[in-house]
């Protein structure tokens, strides 16, 4: 009666992206909302956002939670897709590190 009732709904599938070199190298694997989005599109974004260009916590996590769907609604899942053939956003978004190849997954 006064105990934990234990929620019994399944969690959402988290996306999880991978970015490739060239030769099918990995460069980054790992959660979506976890990415690091490069410091200049953070701040550039919180500016457009929030006119905020030096962000706070919270709109810098705002503003990696809006990367994050636009992302998800770039990319088709799983598919690997050359970074030139995606959206030309998703190469921004990863500049400097040299990915060619990426991939996004629901697991």
């Amino acid at each position: 009666m006064f105990g934990w009732r234990k929620n019994n709904k399944r969690k959402k599938p988290q996306p999880f992206l991978s970015l490739f070199s060239a030769d099918m190298g990995v460069i980054y694997q790992g959660p979506l909302n976890a990415f690091p989005f490069p410091e200049n599109v953070i701040l550039a974004l919180s500016e457009e956002f929030f006119n905020d260009p030096s962000p706070c916590e919270i709109h810098r996590r705002a503003v990696q939670m809006r990367l994050c769907g636009e992302i998800m609604s770039m990319l088709p899942s799983g598919e690997t897709l050359s970074i030139n053939e995606a959206d030309p956003r998703i190469g921004r978004y990863c500049q400097g590190m040299n990915a060619a190849y990426v991939r996004l997954d629901q697991t």
